[in-house]
């Protein structure tokens, strides 16, 4: 069994103790990657990391999530990108939002990659994490402009002149 798999942590998310994860144990056994109470939080943890590599640091595309994600002083970083595209079918320099559905298939390559292919045995959970993520932008009245992200039950409204991206949750702020 991948370590991936028997921390239901496919992605292989690194451990921080910043991070509050839904889902996370907290009598963790491995000190390096999170590890969480089923495959779901792992995927979940790993959909909302992506969409803030997004949102936040200009990742709008498989190159450079993955570029991101796995950095060349740790992996090989281009085979990494060629590999997930191909088998996404999604080139590297495409741009990418958050809400891509896409980003759905990219993430269950690179699980497969991080994770073996032992992994798609627990893609149904990528399919419930996926649809219980949900990265809704919408803008309400033209007086009263506010930004709406809605995501897991939590509603954050700002200001037109406040970055829309602070309300999206972060795992540096706890409200993932």
């Amino acid at each position: 069994m991948t370590r991936g798999i028997r921390n239901n942590n496919p992605l292989n998310l690194r451990y921080n103790v910043r991070n509050n994860w839904q889902g996370r144990v907290l009598l963790k056994k491995d000190n390096d990657f999170e590890e969480f109470q089923s495959m779901y939080y792992g995927f979940r943890a790993a959909i909302r990391t992506i969409q803030n590599y997004i949102l936040h640091h200009n990742c709008n595309t498989l190159a450079k999530i993955i570029a991101r994600w796995a950095p060349p002083t740790e992996n090989n970083t281009d085979n990494y990108i060629r590999t997930v595209a191909f088998r996404s079918n999604v080139g590297g320099n495409e741009n990418i939002q958050p809400n891509d559905t896409r980003l759905k298939t990219i993430i269950a390559q690179m699980a497969v990659i991080e994770s073996g292919n032992g992994i798609t045995d627990f893609l149904d959970q990528l399919d419930k994490a996926w649809a219980d993520t949900p990265l809704r932008v919408r803008q309400q009245s033209r007086m009263n402009r506010y930004h709406s992200v809605k995501s897991m039950g939590d509603l954050c409204l700002r200001s037109p002149h406040h970055n829309l991206t602070d309300c999206v949750g972060d795992p540096i702020k706890g409200n993932v």
